[in-house]
C-alpha cells in the first residue's frame, strides 16, 4: 500500500515538477506488480518509509517510531479513505444527474456537495416498492397553464409536508415566468401512505419555527407526523370538482393547521364559492378517495418515496432547492426549443 499512496502523491507532484516523474513511474511499476500479485523489486516502498520517518526523527521521535512500525496500516487507511471519497463523489454526481439533488431518491443523508443538507430537502415515506419505475402521466388531474404547453411539470406532493408547501410559491413563479410554455399538474402522494403503513414508517418533518425543518426518523410507535394527509388530498379533489382546485390547493399550502380536522377543511373552502353541503358530502365519497389512491399508487410505481418530487420532461427531480428546480425547467425548455 505504500507504493499506492506514493503513486497518488508522486503523480500530483510530477505534474508540477519533472524531478518527480521518474519516481512516479517507479511507483506505477511497483503498484502494477503488487496488483498482479508480484513483489515490488525496486525497493521504493522501503525508501518511502525511510523518507517519511527520517524527516520526523529529529523533531518528533515518538511519531517517527510509531510510523516506522505502523506505516503500512496508515497507508491502508489512506487508501480506504481515497476509495470511499471517490465512491461518494461518484454517487453524488449520479444523484445530481438522476434525481436533481445530492442525496438521491431519499433526499437525506450526507452529500459531498451539500454536507449541511440545506439545499435539497423533502419528506420521505417507506413504500416497499421493488418493481421497475414507470414514468407517470398527469392522471387527468387539474392543470395550471396552457394545454398545448411545451413542457408539463408533474408534481407529487403531500399537504402535510412543509417542503411541499414551501415549494408552492416557487413553482407558481416558474409557471408565471414561462406562462406560454409550462403546464403544471399536481398529483397527490399523501405521506400517511393512504393509511396502509404502520406508525413509524414515515420519516417525520420537524416544522418548528425556530429553525429550518429537519427529517428525523419517527421511532416505532410514535404518532404519525403526517396524519390527515389523505384527508387533505381528498378535500382538494372535492374543491376541484367544483372548479376551485388551485385556490383551495393554495389555502391548504398556506394553512396546514386546517388539515387537522374535517371542520377545518370545510372552513377552508368558505369564500371560494364552494357549495359547502356538496363539499362535505364529497369528503366522505369513496370515489374521491379512490382518485387520491390512484395518484398515490402511480407515484409508488414511479419509484417515489420523497415529497415533493417533480417529473420534468420525464426526469425525476427530488426535493430540489429553488435554484435546482429552476435550472431543471430551463434545461428542459432549452431541449424542447431545439
Amino acid at each position: 500500500m505504500l507504493c499506492f499512496v506514493g503513486l497518488l502523491i508522486l503523480a500530483i507532484l510530477a505534474l508540477v515538477s519533472a524531478r518527480y516523474r521518474p519516481l512516479a513511474r517507479e511507483a506505477l511499476d511497483c503498484v502494477f506488480r503488487r496488483v498482479t500479485l508480484r513483489r515490488c523489486t525496486t525497493g521504493l516502498d522501503k525508501r518511502l518509509k525511510a523518507m517519511v520517518t527520517g524527516r520526523l526523527v529529529a523533531s518528533h521521535p515518538g511519531a517517527a517510531r510509531f510510523l516506522h512500525r505502523h506505516l503500512e496500516a496508515v497507508a491502508w487507511l489512506v487508501v480506504v479513505l481515497v476509495v470511499g471519497s471517490t465512491a461518494n463523489l461518484g454517487y453524488g454526481l449520479y444523484n445530481y444527474y438522476r434525481y436533481g439533488n445530492c442525496q438521491g431518491s431519499t433526499g437525506t443523508g450526507f452529500c459531498v456537495f451539500d454536507p449541511s443538507g440545506m439545499q435539497s430537502r423533502g419528506s420521505g415515506l417507506v413504500t416497499g416498492h421493488r418493481g421497475e419505475a414507470v414514468k407517470p402521466g398527469d392522471g387527468g388531474n387539474p392543470a395550471l397553464g396552457p394545454a398545448g404547453a411545451r413542457l408539463t411539470i408533474i408534481e407529487f406532493g403531500s399537504y402535510t409536508c412543509p417542503y411541499t408547501r414551501a415549494s408552492e410559491p416557487v413553482v407558481r413563479e416558474i409557471v408565471r415566468q414561462h406562462a406560454d410554455e409550462v403546464r403544471l399538474v399536481f398529483r397527490h402522494f399523501p405521506l400517511d401512505g393512504m393509511d396502509t403503513l404502520g406508525a413509524g414508517a414515515a420519516t417525520a418533518c420537524d416544522d418548528s419555527s425556530s429553525g429550518p425543518p429537519r427529517r428525523p426518523a419517527a421511532p416505532a410507535g410514535a404518532p404519525d407526523a403526517h396524519a390527515g394527509a389523505t384527508r387533505a388530498a381528498v378535500a382538494a379533489g372535492c374543491a376541484g370538482v367544483q372548479g376551485r382546485f388551485w385556490e383551495y390547493h393554495q389555502r391548504l399550502a398556506a394553512t396546514p393547521d386546517a388539515i387537522v380536522t374535517r371542520g377545518g377543511l370545510v372552513e377552508l373552502g368558505r369564500g371560494l364559492g364552494v357549495d359547502e353541503a356538496a363539499f362535505a358530502r364529497c369528503l366522505e365519497d369513496p370515489a374521491m378517495r379512490a382518485r387520491v389512491r390512484r395518484d398515490f399508487e402511480d407515484g409508488v410505481a414511479a419509484g417515489i418515496n420523497e415529497t415533493p418530487t417533480f417529473f420534468i420532461d420525464g426526469s425525476a427531480v427530488v426535493a430540489p432547492s429553488p435554484k435546482e428546480l429552476g435550472d431543471a425547467v430551463d434545461r428542459a425548455l432549452g431541449a424542447q426549443r431545439r
